[in-house]
């Protein structure tokens, strides 16, 4: 359909930068988006149908309807990735990974959503190693990660030490706000006894969570990814 023909058009030049800003045609909105004010253009019905917080945008009266809306307050290539996705369903990781920006209401649904479907490949992402620390604790605050708990660890563990060299941080350091966030009783005894003999080396787990190592190899009980944190 023509969705799919403005989605084709839009992949066919986003190596330039211009997706989603190519879909002029037919267009009956434009957005002045950031500080600069880049010029994007979209479509009010596929908006509104899609997304409630353009619904409720879209659907206040206008003095003049066909003026632009500005978004000076919006980051444009988060604007550009939550708009990608809304026409296709679909969305560059690298992208997805610059939107995971807390407090963005209805587009960090969306990437976290999209990110709990596709967890193993995103985690391998750069986009990933370089997320904020809050965008990280909202990621493991979610239960629906699909990815086993030792992979994500591992993950965790590598965007800590890429953080340590960025920031001349310790790993330790980098980490501790978002350590909480691992679920340490998911391991069994074996990978808890691994896991120990990393932290040894960076030292990312502080004792205060080590420590509950212990009390998780004497017990018999499982858990899953849905369990509450300690």
């Amino acid at each position: 359909g023509e969705w799919q023909q403005l989605h084709q058009e839009g992949r066919a030049e986003a190596s330039e930068g211009a997706y989603p800003c190519c879909l002029s045609f037919h267009s009956d909105v434009t957005f002045l988006v950031g500080r600069e004010q880049k010029e994007v253009f979209a479509h009010r019905c596929l908006l509104s149908s899609r997304c409630q917080a353009f619904h409720a945008m879209l659907s206040q009266p206008q003095k003049a309807p066909q003026a632009p809306l500005i978004l000076s307050h919006v980051q444009p290539e988060v604007f550009l990735a939550v708009l990608e996705y809304l026409y296709s369903n679909s969305v560059t990781l690298n992208n997805l990974i610059v939107s995971m920006t807390p407090g963005k209401g209805d587009l960090q649904v969306h990437c976290l959503a999209f990110i709990e479907n596709h967890t193993q490949e995103v985690v391998q992402t750069h986009g990933f190693l370089e997320l904020s620390e809050l965008a990280m604790q909202a990621i493991l605050q979610s239960n629906g990660l699909a990815i086993d708990e030792v992979k994500l660890i591992h993950a965790v563990r590598e965007w800590a030490h890429v953080g340590s060299a960025v920031l001349g941080r310790s790993v330790r350091d980098v980490a501790g706000a978002v350590v909480p966030g691992l679920r340490l009783a998911l391991l069994s005894p074996s990978e808890l006894t691994t896991l120990e003999e990393d932290n040894r080396k960076d030292q990312m787990i502080p004792v205060r969570e080590a420590s509950k190592w212990l009390r998780i190899m004497g017990t018999a009980v499982q858990y899953t990814r849905g369990a509450p944190h300690w």
